[in-house]
C-alpha cells in the first residue's frame, strides 16, 4: 500500500477498495450530510477536517487547546457562519491544565505515557514546549443532536466518548498507528463502547478509524464490507 493510499481512508464498497481523501467524502459515499457537528483537536486552520461541510450550511464547534493554532483558526476561518470556535481541551474533568506541543502532537501532561509523543516519536518532556489551557467536558458542549464527530485529542478520545451525550451518524477517532504501537488511553473500553453503542467500524487510514451507526450502514443501497 502506497504512502498515499495509507493517509487516505480505506473501505470496500461493492467489493472493491476504495480510497477516499477525508470525511467529507465518506459523507459523501454515505449520502449522509450532518446539521450538527463536533471536532475536537484541529491544529491550525488547515485540520479542520468538516470545514466543507460546515460552509454547505452545518453547524459546528471546534476546539483546540494550542493558543497560536487557535488564533490561526480565527483568523481564516472565523467569519463562516455556524462555526463556533474555543479555544480549550476536552479532557475528564473542568479545569486548567498544561499542555505541551511537539511536531504534530498536542497533548496533557498528566496523558504524556499514553500520547503519541511519547509511544511513537520518544519525545521527554521539555518545558518549553508547555503551555497552560482551559479544560472541560464534552457533555457541556453536546445537546444530544452531534450528528458527527471528530475526535483527535491525544489520549483523551475516551474521555470524549464516556461523557457524550449524542449518539451521532458517524464518528472519527484516532485509534492507532500504523507505523508504532500507539494507541490512545483505554483502546479496549473505546473499542467495546462501539460496540454497546451499534457502530460498525467503516473505514480506515493512517491513524483513526471512521464507525458508523449500524442502522445507517444497514439502509443504504451500497454493498458495504465492514472493517
Amino acid at each position: 500500500m502506497s504512502q498515499n493510499n495509507l493517509q487516505r481512508f480505506r473501505l470496500n464498497v461493492n467489493d472493491q477498495d476504495l480510497y477516499i481523501n477525508d470525511i467529507t467524502g465518506i459523507c459523501d459515499i454515505l449520502k449522509f450530510y450532518p446539521k450538527h457537528i463536533l471536532e475536537i483537536g484541529v491544529g491550525d486552520a488547515r485540520g479542520v477536517s468538516t470545514i466543507n461541510l460546515i460552509k454547505n450550511g452545518a453547524t459546528a464547534i471546534v476546539f483546540e487547546p494550542n493558543p497560536q493554532f487557535y488564533q490561526n483558526i480565527v483568523e481564516n476561518l472565523g467569519n463562516i457562519p455556524g462555526l463556533q470556535i474555543l479555544n480549550k481541551g476536552i479532557y475528564k474533568e473542568k479545569g486548567i491544565q498544561k499542555f505541551y506541543d511537539k511536531w504534530a502532537c498536542t497533548f496533557i501532561g498528566e496523558m504524556y505515557h499514553h500520547s503519541g509523543a511519547k509511544v511513537q516519536d520518544k519525545y521527554e518532556i521539555d518545558e518549553k514546549d508547555a503551555f497552560f489551557c482551559a479544560v472541560d467536558t464534552v457533555d457541556h458542549y453536546d445537546n444530544g443532536k452531534i450528528d458527527l464527530l471528530c475526535i483527535d485529542c491525544e489520549s483523551c478520545e475516551w474521555f470524549v466518548l464516556e461523557k457524550l451525550i449524542s449518539r451521532p451518524t458517524i464518528i472519527q477517532i484516532e485509534t492507532h498507528s500504523f507505523y508504532s504501537y500507539y494507541q490512545p488511553f483505554n483502546i479496549d473500553g473505546i473499542k467495546q463502547w462501539f460496540c454497546d453503542n451499534d457502530y460498525g467500524l467503516f473505514a480506515l487510514n493512517e491513524s483513526d478509524s471512521i464507525y458508523v451507526k449500524k442502522e445507517k450502514l444497514e439502509n443504504t443501497n451500497l454493498n458495504i464490507q465492514i472493517c
